[in-house]
């Protein structure tokens, strides 16, 4: 397998509170992640790079994966504790937490996880699938029916997160296994979603398909080409032909 990853701020924003990893740990795993560090001043930069750095440490240590997706809740777990407590005792921070996907790769199985509203998809044949679920405000009214899907584009409380990591001393892990088989997976913010369509993602991955790093770059700049609007962070591993 082949991967790239890399983070920009995009247009407008003078700080990128993004943050992203791709890295093996010389077990035949595979982690990436993406996180969307929030609370400006507040160092949400500081936020997204604490539990980034929090979860590659444990990753990195790692020696066995048994009981994969307990090890995964733990970390994440123990991740925002960590925040949550830095903010605590430091009344300066607060306010400041981060979103988080991650995928992690071991033992031919895949694992995801999700916090907040970074999204993780899978693509394959040429289609894209989104595995993870917006944590999000309008996410919540459009699932109960409140609103319909083409209104949640411009709702004005679109970016209202309902789950992030730091904001608490508890908060929900979404965690699950990647069973469907795949060629591509795809981490990213906010900032890349919200500017481009998946049509535009689907078509760029195509056609650099053999320069994954290429690919990563590319669909950075088309979501600066159209307005740059926020930090733009995105994490691509092309899987080999022996996937099934």
């Amino acid at each position: 397998m082949i991967y790239s990853y890399d983070s920009n701020p995009g247009k407008l924003r003078d700080r990128n509170e993004d943050a992203c990893l791709i890295l093996e740990n010389g077990k035949q795993a595979v982690l990436m992640m993406v996180l969307d560090g929030m609370g400006g001043h507040n160092k949400g930069d500081l936020a997204s790079s604490k539990v980034r750095d929090f979860i590659k440490d444990e990753f990195l240590k790692k020696k066995h994966f048994i009981f994969i997706k307990k090890w995964l809740k733990k970390v994440v777990k123990n991740a925002n504790l960590l925040l949550y407590k830095f903010t605590e005792e430091n009344p300066k921070f607060k306010g400041m937490g981060t979103t988080l996907s991650l995928y992690l790769i071991v033992k031919g199985k895949t694992y995801l996880v999700y916090i907040g509203d970074s999204r993780a998809y899978t693509i394959k044949d040429n289609k894209i699938n989104q595995e993870s679920v917006d944590e999000t405000y309008v996410q919540f009214l459009y699932e109960q029916g409140q609103i319909k899907k083409e209104d949640m584009e411009n709702h004005p409380q679109k970016n209202v997160l309902i789950n992030s990591m730091g904001s608490y001393s508890k908060i929900r892990i979404n965690i699950k296994e990647i069973n469907n088989p795949y060629d591509y997976l795809l981490l990213c913010t906010d900032g890349l979603y919200n500017m481009i369509e998946e049509k535009i993602i689907l078509d760029v991955i195509d056609k650099y398909s053999l320069d994954i790093s290429k690919a990563v770059k590319r669909l950075i700049t088309r979501a600066n080409m159209r307005g740059g609007k926020d930090n733009v962070s995105v994490c691509l591993l092309k899987v080999g032909d022996n996937h099934d």
